[in-house]
């Protein structure tokens, strides 16, 4: 279901160069694993759950999405946990998303984001 190919790649790019919170500005190293995300799913119209694998040494992850419906490249922070899943609410129903997982370590820096999934919202 990758009809957005091209948009996928530059959300990527987009990713890489923003990131979650104060705590991200640290520079992308090689020391954290890239997450790997190993389910998503709506968990309502309005509301995505995922998990992704745990990384050696990160402190805490952080969620970002795209609303591919819409396409115009926006990158919304969903939120940022210290757990391997969680829950993105007051989402649009009907609309497809694309997320990805970065892994945050206060001493070490952040990881590359993970490869991006997509999921359709339901409708009301």
């Amino acid at each position: 279901m990758k009809k957005n190919g091209l948009f996928i790649c530059l959300m990527c790019f987009v990713f890489m160069l923003c990131g979650c919170d104060s705590a991200q500005n640290t520079k992308e190293t090689p020391s954290l694993a890239k997450p790997t995300i190993l389910s998503i799913r709506a968990k309502s119209s309005t509301s995505v759950y995922l998990k992704w694998m745990s990384v050696s040494g990160a402190d805490r992850y952080c969620v970002k999405y795209a609303d591919l419906t819409e396409n115009d490249g926006t990158v919304y922070i969903g939120t940022t946990t210290s757990g391997i899943s969680a829950t993105v609410e007051d989402l649009s129903p009907n609309t497809e998303y694309a997320f990805m997982v970065m892994a945050i370590s206060d001493s070490i820096g952040s990881s590359p984001l993970s490869d991006p999934e997509e999921v359709t919202t339901p409708a009301y």
